[in-house]
């Protein structure tokens, strides 16, 4: 026989936790990821505007290179159409 309308039981109680944990770096990470899609200015520290300076110098030292090479190409060609219609002939220099 069973008497179960008279004694009511209990159901399992499920517990919604969800463990929460911090990392101050990522968050940190976020927060510039966050202000750089905005376009909001940073403050830089002092080692981080040396980095920036350098990687910028570099930068412009490749830029100046490059403008150097085409420059000095560009010479050469007309150095050597300058000695075609002077002489008239162009030797096989390479």
């Amino acid at each position: 026989m069973r008497i179960s309308g008279f004694i009511k039981l209990p159901k399992h109680r499920t517990f919604n936790y969800v463990p929460r944990y911090y990392d101050p770096q990522k968050e940190e990470l976020e927060n510039v990821v966050r202000k750089a899609e905005l376009g909001v200015p940073q403050k830089l520290h002092k080692h981080e505007k040396k980095i920036n300076y350098y990687f910028n110098q570099r930068r412009a030292d490749a830029k100046q290179s490059f403008i150097r090479r085409i420059i000095v190409f560009t010479t050469l060609i007309l150095l050597l159409v300058a000695l075609y219609y002077i002489f008239g002939v162009v030797y096989y220099i390479f």
